[in-house]
């Protein structure tokens, strides 16, 4: 079965703070701050929006993914089912994507960080603001539980404008 998402948001005062608290807590970093750059697709009509689903095309430094993330359940938290697969050509996708009638409907970048205890993962994200967001916080933090054992979390430091 593939892993099963819960995102959970909190404001967050500062990354800095952040990164400090998760060395004391005892995690290392495990991955520096990578570019990563976000495209999502969907059908004439946005079909897949309004089934609250998402397809995403992501490259994260030179590693390009291919999501996709199943509507919502219920519930106090968003949870849902995520599949996902690297793909070797991040263009040769996309046309592909475009020739099965997906169009891209949304670009957001961002610089990830990944942090590790040898238990979990925290994942710091700084958002690049972009005109195409309205931006109204400062910092989230996401944390993200994935079946069957593996429970990580996601920062996300947005700005505002």
């Amino acid at each position: 079965m593939p892993p099963k998402e819960i995102e959970i948001k909190f404001r967050v005062e500062s990354v800095g703070k952040l990164n400090r608290a998760l060395k004391a807590a005892g995690f290392r970093l495990a991955t520096p701050r990578t570019h990563e750059m976000n495209t999502l697709y969907d059908q004439d009509g946005q079909v897949l929006r309004r089934n609250g689903e998402l397809l995403r095309l992501r490259k994260y430094g030179s590693t390009w993914v291919l999501t996709h993330k199943s509507k919502s359940k219920t519930g106090r938290h968003k949870a849902r089912v995520e599949n996902e697969t690297r793909v070797s050509d991040g263009a040769r996708t996309d046309s592909i994507l475009r020739a099965l009638g997906f169009q891209p409907t949304f670009r957001y970048e961002k610089f990830r960080a990944e942090w590790t205890d040898d238990i979990g993962l925290v994942v710091v994200d700084i958002v690049v603001p972009s005109w195409q967001s309205a931006v109204c916080v400062h910092f989230l933090v996401v944390v993200f539980v994935v079946a069957p054992f593996v429970p990580f979390v996601v920062v996300t430091h947005v700005p505002l404008r």
